[in-house]
This record gives structure tokens, sequence and C-alpha cells, in this order.
């Protein structure tokens, strides 16, 4: 499978080949930085698959995809970003994007997901069983990745697969009737869609048989085959005599079912009929593998769009998503051995100015302070109001402890500067804590309680000022 990368990190393109250098059958065939050398490269290499980022130099990945939306076959897309709102999510999903990851927290999940398309495609172009057309393979992996309800939820595209895998088993084995008995405990975002038909103990016994040997099963008669017991053989119809389980394993191992064919006259399987019919099991396997990947995403995404991010004065991220920042942000940091900042603000004495101008002249300063810091900092970094009359700052892609100092003396003089309210003009100061990631924590919690020691420092030193939490450390 070829692979062209398009993102305007050389860092995140030298890393995602390594880490593709090692996915068998996957082949790295170009790279771009900018929208242009991406568009050239995809056109002239015509890979079949693509990994775009979201913002590029003169546009968009989605841009990307408009200018080959010509090309022929149209690749699979994984775009990737570090900005992973639900916003994005449903714009590339429009735009003919299959998968979306955040690139800090979700960056080893693209190995993933080509290994499965990798799996897929082999399967699609192995010749088919018999006289059968080689459009049968395709047509399951078509219900798994281009089936119109994979982006809106992955039961009703299990649901569709469940039944076109049901009807190939069947043309592929030339049998009457067939069954896609998945395991709840295994794969339990099947249970809802699912459902087991009614069956008796000997067709149960001979799935979990298929199951523990991990093997096709086929009895060409249960009447004389001397390895079953006695019994009645049947699953939604009548007494049947022959049975074919495939088992549909998950690529870590997990049972997740089996894939089994019935008929009520004894009959023998062809190598070929045997070969498809393990083929179109090992097909479902790989499709329940993209659900999950897709589910997992997903139900981040719902996560992300249910709970609250903005502060509603300022319109700054609020607490809870400085976690979620700061969590992508010492994953990035740890990755390229970088250091990362949390500066703790708090505005000294500001209950003076609600005190002497009121409560709206109060929240009027606040929204320019918000605004001071949103100028100050550079794209990267984030801004947030933990609360009151108290700020953070998250600078990213440091050297050390410097280049924090020097962060926080400019945050400080930019909110040292007159505020103007109701026509008076207020004179404020700031105290400022620093940690340093990693020397002065590990997680966010840590930085933040070393922040938060540092700023009270800072005021205890007189206030307007900044104070590094390792240097706070040493004095007391």
């Amino acid at each position: 499978m070829d692979v062209f990368i398009a993102d305007d990190s050389r860092l995140v393109r030298e890393r995602l080949a390594s880490m593709l250098a090692d996915v068998d059958g996957v082949r790295v065939v170009g790279e771009a930085g900018d929208i242009n050398s991406a568009v050239a490269g995809i056109l002239s290499l015509q890979p079949q698959t693509l990994i775009l980022d979201v913002e590029l130099p003169g546009g968009t990945g989605i841009d990307v995809l408009k200018a080959i939306s010509g090309a022929q076959p149209m690749p699979r897309v994984i775009m990737l970003t570090n900005n992973p709102q639900p916003a994005y999510r449903e714009k590339c999903r429009r735009a003919g994007a299959e998968f979306f990851f955040d690139k800090t927290l979700e960056f080893e999940k693209v190995a993933q997901v080509l290994r499965v398309l990798r799996a897929t495609a082999s399967a699609n172009a192995e010749p088919a069983a018999g006289d059968l057309p080689r459009s049968v393979s395709a047509r399951l992996d078509a219900d798994w990745g281009r089936h119109p309800a994979a982006a809106s939820g992955p039961n009703l595209a299990l649901a569709s697969v469940a039944d076109t895998a049901v009807m190939l088993a069947r043309q592929v084995a030339g049998c009457p009737h067939a069954n896609l008995r998945l395991e709840p405990a295994s794969v339990p975002w099947t249970e809802a869609v699912a459902p087991r038909a009614e069956e008796s103990l000997l067709y149960a016994s001979l799935c979990g048989r298929a199951l523990a040997e991990n093997g096709l099963l086929v009895v060409d008669d249960v009447e004389r085959d001397q390895t079953t017991h006695a019994g009645l053989l049947a699953c939604g119809q009548g007494p049947m005599r022959f049975f074919a389980a495939a088992p549909v394993a998950l690529a870590d191992g997990t049972a997740a079912g089996v894939l089994t064919v019935l008929d009520p006259e004894p009959r023998i399987l062809t190598a070929a009929q045997r070969a498809a019919l393990t083929g179109l099991a090992r097909q479902v396997a790989d499709g329940l593998e993209l659900q999950r990947v897709r589910q997992q995403s997903g139900a981040m995404s719902v996560m992300a769009a249910r709970a609250p991010t903005r502060d509603a004065l300022t319109g700054l991220q609020n607490r809870a998503a400085l976690q979620e920042s700061m969590l992508r942000g010492i994953a990035h940091a740890s990755r390229y051995a970088e250091k990362l900042a949390f500066l703790h603000i708090d505005i000294d004495n500001f209950h003076r100015v609600n005190q002497a101008c009121g409560r709206e002249a109060g929240d009027a300063v606040l929204v320019e302070a918000g605004k001071r810091l949103l100028a100050a900092v550079r794209g990267a970094d984030t801004v947030a109001r933990l609360g009151g009359d108290e700020f953070a700052v998250l600078a990213q892609g440091l050297r050390g402890a410097e280049d924090a100092a020097a962060v926080a003396r400019k945050l400080h003089r930019t909110l040292s500067l007159p505020f103007a309210t109701r026509g008076h003009r207020w004179s404020a100061s700031c105290s400022i804590g620093v940690s340093v990631f990693p020397c002065d924590g590990a997680d966010g919690d840590t930085l933040l309680r070393h922040a938060d020691a540092a700023m009270f420092r800072a005021k205890s030193r007189g206030r307007g000022g900044y104070q590094l939490f390792a240097a706070a450390q040493r004095r007391a």
C-alpha cells in the first residue's frame, strides 16, 4: 500500500515515516510540507492512502482533497491535527476523510489503521473462489469502508455489514443458510445490532469448537460425523446436516465470533470455497477493527463536544479545557524533548476595581486582560481563565527556564499597562508563578500546584513580579 504524507512539520513527517517503516506492506512514496507540493505529489504518485494535516501552508488538508477530487481511484484519507475540535472532524468527514486523529494523543493509531487497511486491500487482491466474481470480497470491504452509516454511527454500518457478510457467505459456499455469530463480551459495541438467532445446543457447541481451534471447522454431515455429539443442528431454521464455521479473530487474538454456513443436506466444500469463507471471516475481523477505531475516535469527539470548554466571560479556555491542553502539551514536549512552561497569573488588588467602579467595570478589565494575554503569546500557546482574577498560560517549545522567564516578563509588561474603564484609568500589576516541564513536574496537576506556590511566593515578595518555582524552592 503506497502512502503519501502531507504535514507542515518536518519532525512529524519523519516520525510518521519511521513508524510506518515497521508496518508490513506499507510504503511511504512521497511527502510534502505545503498544499501545492501535496497536490502535485498526490496526482503524480497516485497513492492508495493519504495522511493529511488539517492545517497546511497555503491552505488546509480539505483544500487538498478538493483539488484531487477527480482522481481515480480516490485514495483513503487519514487526517491529523493539533486542534481536534468536533467542527473540524465533521468538515473533514464531509470532504472524504475516513479517520481523524489528534496528532499528539492518537499518533500511534495511524499505524493501527494502516495495518487494517493493508489487510483488507490484500484480501481484495486475492482471486475469488471458484467461479465467483472478484467483486465478492470487494463488496464487503465497500460496506465497511464506504458505507454512509460509518460516519454517523458504527452500529448502523455494522448492521449493514452483517447482512452483507451473511449474503456473501451463502454465495461463496453455495449454502442456503448463513449466520454471523459475534461474541458480545469480546466485541461489546456489536451487541445491540447483532442479536443471536435461536440456536440448538449442538450449533452453539460447534461454534465454540471453531473458536477454540481458531481455524475453519467443517462438518460434512453431522449425522455421520464421529467427532460431534448427537443432537439437533439448528440456528433459526429447521434441522441442518452440514455445518462450517470460520472464526472471526481480531489482530490481538481476540475471538470476536464465527461466520457460519449451514445446509439441510450433506455437502463437501472445495478448497477454493474453504479459502473464500476463511477470507470473508478475515475481512469481517478487519472491519471490526476499523469500527472499534472509529468508535473510540467518535467517543472522544462526543465527550469533547459535550464538555464546556470556554470561560463565559472572556471566551478563553476554562480550567477543564486547560487540563486537556496540558495533557496534549506534555505529550508533545515529551515526544520532541522540549520544555513547556505553565504560568499562573493573578491580577494584584483586583478587588479594588470592583469596589471603586462596580462589577461591570471589573468584568471589562478581565476581558481586556484576556485579550492582552492572547496578543502577547504565540499561536501554539494556550491562554485560559482559571476563575476570578486568575489566568494561566501554557507556553510550548521552550529551551529551558530562561525562555520561561522571558515569557513571564513579557506577560507582566502587558498586564502592567493601565486599564481604562468607565472614564477611569486603573494602574494594574500582576504576580506570576512559573513551573517548567519536566524539571518542576511530570504531570499537569504537579505543574499547576508548583506554579501556584511560585505565584504566592511572588506575592509575598511585594507583588508586581514573577517567580520561577525552582528559584522559589531554593530560597525557601
